[in-house]
């Protein structure tokens, strides 16, 4: 099966904004406890050489500074991470899938218990899984085809169709 054959949707502009964005929080989450370690150091280093307005600043002064910074920073730190986490449009990769798998597996479990089939047939039939999944499963094969794998698209691509058709089968009530 050629990649011509399933289409795939566009990454969106935002994402990449967003990846590169978290990326910059990352880093300067990252920078901030040598920053921080360095700032202090330079206001330590000033009170034993007697420079700048540090001279006058005895130790339980400079201890009070140094756990202010450290708060400060500590802070800073987190709430770059937050932000981060916030706006990287990778965080949630692949869990979204999980949540379905256990909704199915409920829906599973009612069939078992007793639900009425027509109305869970029905429900499936207007909710094209089959369809939904393949296009996912087809947009991976894509992304990897354009990553070069080879080996792992062509049967994405093969259980795409295979997915499409049980949905056609569904829906159509091939059943």
């Amino acid at each position: 099966m050629s990649k011509a054959l399933v289409t795939s949707a566009p990454e969106p502009a935002g994402a990449k904004v967003r990846r590169r964005s978290t990326a910059i929080l990352c880093g300067v989450a990252n920078a901030i406890d040598p920053v921080f370690a360095a700032s202090f150091l330079g206001v330590a280093v000033c009170k034993v050489f007697n420079i700048s307005a540090t001279a006058h600043l005895n130790v339980w002064e400079l201890a009070v500074i140094g756990l202010a910074a450290f708060g400060a920073s500590e802070v800073l730190r987190r709430l770059a991470f937050c932000v981060a986490d916030a706006l990287d449009p990778d965080a949630r990769d692949g869990d979204d899938a999980l949540e379905a798998a256990d909704i199915l597996r409920l829906l599973r479990e009612d069939v078992a218990n007793g639900a009425e089939v027509d109305s869970v047939l029905d429900r499936l039939r207007e909710a094209n899984i089959g369809t939904g999944l393949g296009d996912l499963v087809a947009d991976l094969a894509n992304r990897y085809e354009d990553q070069g794998e080879h080996r792992f698209a062509v049967p994405l691509w093969a259980a795409a169709v295979k997915l499409r058709d049980a949905d056609r089968a569904v829906a159509y009530g091939e059943v």
